[in-house]
């Protein structure tokens, strides 16, 4: 194996856990939104998430376009990663 492929793998590797860092923390925002407005009426807790959501997504839209461009980064090296074993067998 060259440098050049260990370089690649581990820059993939490095997108896989930015990626997976990215789901825990989506989790965690969404558990925590979950439980604080549960034990509200459920037409209010839709219509506060939904303002929330949008107040969030547009006070972070640099973030979102950068996971953006990460995730297809991370799922076209998965791919071409996968490929590439495949036809080495």
């Amino acid at each position: 194996m060259t440098q050049d492929d260990n370089k690649k793998k581990e820059h993939i590797v490095d997108k896989v856990d930015k990626l997976v860092v990215g789901a825990i923390i989506g989790g965690a925002i969404g558990s925590v939104l979950g439980l604080t407005l549960a034990p509200k009426e459920g037409k209010k807790t839709r219509q506060e998430v939904a303002e929330r959501s949008k107040k969030f997504i547009g006070e972070h839209q640099k973030e979102f376009a950068i996971a953006k461009k990460l995730t297809k980064e991370t799922a076209i090296g998965i791919y071409k990663l996968i490929r590439n074993t495949v036809r080495k067998k």
